[in-house]
């Protein structure tokens, strides 16, 4: 079997895992931010991020992660994006993306203050003729801080270090990742996002971009999301539009 096809069945099967006399636990979205906040699946159960990013005319992606809680601080997780298109001169790119594998623990938390670190591996399975992969094989580590402000509003810093592949190059590259994210519950029906973020590349582009939107759960399980990415400089794409949901099926295991 592919690689390219294991998220999607390990999803399936998962999902046919489930059973039916539990009930979902409390959906914990992360998307469609760039960063990553300290909460994480709650365990023994699963849970799905899928949405869609559009540069009108450019560019086309449909991310999505596969999360699962491990216990009460740590999931993993596998993120992929299947769909995914792009302008360039000559020949446009289509085609399945780069997979992503890893986990996020939570190491800290008191009052205000959490704490947590992420690890990731991205590997090539997306096609290099195609300039959907560079080919090589990524690692990443980030640093997570969340702080509450009050009951309905947390700000998130986030910090990630990365060593990229250079297929013209032994040597790897370094990239840094550097955000500031905020969510805010408006009331029962709607909740804010945003975040400022930029990311220092080994390449020529150094994009900083921001992000912000709008929450709406239709249950504590199931929460869609609707938003813009907009670049703040000229190495980031104009516009983006975001829209996507993060559900949790909850356990995969019979009780």
């Amino acid at each position: 079997m592919s690689v390219k096809f294991l998220p999607i069945v390990l999803a399936l099967l998962s999902a046919a895992c489930v059973s039916p006399n539990t009930k979902p636990a409390a959906a914990t979205p992360q998307r469609p931010l760039i960063s990553r906040n300290t909460n994480t699946t709650a365990v023994g159960t699963l849970e799905l991020e899928a949405g869609t990013a559009i540069d009108v005319g450019d560019s086309f992606m449909a991310p999505m992660t596969l999360k699962y809680g491990i216990d009460e601080d740590e999931e993993l997780f596998i993120s992929l994006s299947p769909i995914n298109f792009m302008e360039l001169p000559g020949s446009d790119a289509e085609g399945f993306g780069d997979l992503t594998i890893g986990m996020r623990r939570r190491l800290w938390s008191q009052k205000e203050v959490a704490v947590a670190m992420q690890f990731a591996t991205k590997l090539p399975t997306g096609d290099e003729d195609d300039g959907l992969s560079t080919g090589e094989i990524d690692f990443f580590g980030a640093a997570i801080v969340d702080y509450d402000l009050d009951l309905a509003t947390t700000i998130t810093g986030f910090y990630q270090f990365g060593v990229i592949g250079d297929p013209t190059d032994t040597d790897p590259g370094i990239q840094h990742v550097l955000a500031i994210a905020g969510r805010h519950t408006l009331n029962d029906d709607f909740g804010l996002f945003g975040e400022i973020n930029g990311i220092s590349d080994p390449g020529s582009l150094d994009p900083a971009t921001a992000i912000f939107g709008i929450t709406h759960p239709l249950s504590p399980g199931f929460i869609v999301d609707a938003g813009i990415q907009v670049g703040l400089n000229t190495d980031a794409p104009d516009a983006r539009f975001l829209i996507g949901l993060t559900t949790n099926f909850g356990s995969i295991f019979h009780q």
